[in-house]
C-alpha cells in the first residue's frame, strides 16, 4: 500500500503471502502491484484489473464482501496482503476466459502474469437418466425423488416428441430436472432453447447450472445466451467516450468488458450515464458500414445463438423470435419454458407495442450535433412531443386503463402536429443519408399511428400511470 511515507506490502509467491515489507526495509526486485498506483511508477494498477475481471463488482468492498477479504483502512499490511490474495484470485478467474477476453485483458496485464487457460476435464459422457442420477450422487449432491420423477415425465416427453406441462413446488430441483434431459437429448443430436422468466435466471443458468452440469454428466454441448440486443454495449459509441473526457480508469476495463461479451447485466462499476452512453439502440447502428462491425457483441451473441446446440433465452426473446418466424434463434428441436405461467403476458407484450416519451426523447438526442443542418425541426418536434404527452397525462388514471372511443379521438386530435412534424424530420434525415434515425423515427409514427388507430377489435388499446401507450392483441 502506498503512503505518504512510503509503501508498506507484503511479498507473494504463488503460494500466498510470505513476509511483510516497511518504508525501511530493502524491497526485492519483483514486479509491484497496489491499488490505484500515485507514488511508484511501473506499479501495476489493481483498479483497472480488478474492474476488468469482475466488471459486476462496484468496488472494492464489493469485493471484500464477495471474498471474505477485509481491506480496513487503519492496516497497511492487512490490506495489502488482502490486495494480494484477490490477485490471485484474479489470476486464477481469468484462465478460464475465451481468447479474445485475455488478448483484452493485455491492456491492464503484461502477459508474463497470464496463467496458461485451465483446461477442460473429460469426464466420460453418461447415456441415461439413471446413470446421471448416479453421477451426481458421487459428486455429493442429493437427488431428491420427486426431482428424479419430474426428470423422467421430461425424457418421456422429449423422446416422443409431446408437450408436456409441469408444475412443481420451490425446492424441488426443478431446474437439473429439465437441464439433465435437454442434454442427454443433445447429446443424440438436434437444437434445444431454453426460456426463463427473467435475465437474472439466464444467467444463474448460465454461469453456474450449466457449467456444473456440463462437468458432472461429461455433456458439453455448443451453447450461447442471448438477450436483447439493448443489454449490450455498442463498440462505436465505446470508443467515442474518449472525446467526452471519461478517465482511463473506466474506459481501458470498458475495453475488456466489451470484449468478453459487453453484457451490461454484468456492469456495476460504471456510472449510469455511461451505460445509457453506450447502450447499443436499433437507432444508432449502421449495421455493416460500422467500422467495428464484425466485432459488434449484440451481433455476435445473435450469430453464436443461431449456431448453438442450446441456447439460453428469456420470455420476452422467445416472444420476439416467434413473431419473427424464428429469424432470432432459428429452427429448433426442444423448447423449454421455466416458469410458463408468465409467458402469455411476456408474448402479448413481444407481439404488441409499447410506447413511451423517453423513446423519442432519446432518439432526438442524437440529432443535437446536427441542430443546425436541420433548421429548427428537430427543436420543433421535441415541443410538439411535450405536448402530446401532456395531453396523454390527463387521459390517465391509476393503474392501467382501455382507452375509449372518446380518449382515441382527443388523442388522434392532438397528435396530428406531432406526426407532421415527425415525417417531415425523418424525410430530411433520408435526404442526409440518416437512414438509421430516420427509420428510428418512421417506426415511432407507424407505432403510435398502430395504437391510436387500432387494425381491429382483436387489438386493445390501453394507457398507463407510468406514462406509456400501448397495443395488446387479445
Amino acid at each position: 500500500m502506498e503512503t505518504a511515507e512510503g509503501p508498506y506490502g507484503v511479498l507473494f509467491s504463488e503460494n500466498g503471502p510470505q513476509r511483510k515489507l516497511s518504508p525501511k526495509d530493502h524491497w526485492p526486485d519483483v514486479p509491484k502491484i497496489t491499488w490505484n498506483p500515485q507514488f511508484s511508477e511501473g506499479t501495476l494498477d489493481l483498479r483497472l484489473l480488478f474492474r476488468a475481471v469482475w466488471p459486476e463488482e462496484p468496488d472494492l468492498a464489493g469485493l471484500g464482501k464477495r471474498f471474505g477479504l477485509d481491506f480496513q483502512e487503519g492496516d497497511p499490511w492487512g490490506k495489502a496482503e488482502a490486495l494480494g490474495r484477490l490477485f490471485l484470485l484474479a489470476l486464477e478467474e481469468t484462465r478460464s476466459w475465451s481468447f479474445e477476453g485475455r488478448a483484452a485483458l493485455s491492456q491492464v496485464l503484461p502477459k508474463n502474469f497470464l496463467l496458461p487457460p485451465k483446461p477442460r476435464i473429460h469426464y466420460p459422457s453418461v447415456k441415461t437418466l439413471g446413470e446421471a442420477f448416479f453421477r451426481l450422487r458421487e459428486r455429493g449432491f442429493q437427488p431428491r425423488k420427486l426431482q428424479e420423477e419430474y426428470a423422467a415425465l421430461v425424457v418421456n416427453a422429449l423422446e416422443k416428441g409431446e408437450t408436456l406441462l409441469l408444475e412443481a413446488g420451490p425446492g424441488t430441483g426443478k431446474t437439473f430436472g429439465y437441464l439433465i434431459p435437454i442434454l442427454l437429448a443433445l447429446k443424440k443430436g438436434g437444437r434445444a432453447v431454453v426460456a426463463t422468466r427473467t435475465r437474472t435466471l439466464q444467467d444463474q443458468l448460465w454461469k453456474r447450472d450449466l457449467p456444473k452440469l456440463e462437468e458432472i454428466l461429461g455433456i458439453y454441448p455448443k451453447r450461447a445466451l442471448l438477450k436483447g440486443r439493448e443489454n449490450y454495449v455498442c463498440l462505436q459509441r465505446l470508443y467515442e467516450l474518449e472525446l467526452k473526457l471519461v478517465p482511463k480508469e473506466i474506459l481501458v476495463p470498458l475495453s475488456v468488458f466489451a470484449a468478453r461479451g459487453g453484457d451490461l447485466d454484468e456492469l456495476g462499476f460504471a456510472e449510469e450515464w455511461i451505460i445509457e452512453e453506450i447502450r447499443d439502440r436499433p437507432w444508432r447502428c449502421r449495421g455493416t458500414r460500422c467500422r467495428v462491425w464484425e466485432k459488434c457483441p449484440s451481433r455476435k451473441a445473435r450469430e453464436a445463438a443461431r449456431k448453438a446446440e442450446l441456447v439460453i433465452t428469456n420470455h420476452a426473446l422467445l416472444g420476439a423470435d416467434l413473431a419473427m418466424e424464428n429469424a432470432l434463434l432459428g429452427p429448433y428441436d426442444f423448447l423449454v419454458v421455466d416458469e410458463a405461467h408468465a409467458l402469455p403476458a411476456a408474448l402479448q407484450e413481444a407481439m404488441g407495442i409499447e410506447i413511451t416519451p423517453r423513446e423519442l426523447s432519446l432518439i432526438l438526442s442524437e440529432l443535437r450535433p446536427m441542430e443546425e443542418e436541420l433548421g429548427n425541426k428537430a427543436e420543433e418536434a421535441r415541443v410538439l412531443h411535450r405536448a402530446f404527452w401532456e395531453e396523454v397525462r390527463r387521459h390517465l388514471k391509476t393503474g392501467r386503463i382501455r382507452l375509449k372511443s372518446e380518449d382515441l379521438k382527443a388523442l388522434r386530435l392532438a397528435s396530428e402536429p406531432l406526426l407532421s412534424s415527425l415525417s417531415a424530420l425523418a424525410e430530411i434525415l433520408q435526404q442526409k443519408e440518416e437512414n438509421e434515425l430516420a427509420s428510428a423515427i418512421c417506426a415511432y409514427v407507424q407505432n403510435l399511428k398502430s395504437v391510436l388507430f387500432p387494425p381491429t377489435e382483436d387489438w386493445v388499446p390501453w394507457a398507463d400511470e407510468e406514462v406509456a401507450l400501448g397495443l395488446t392483441p387479445l
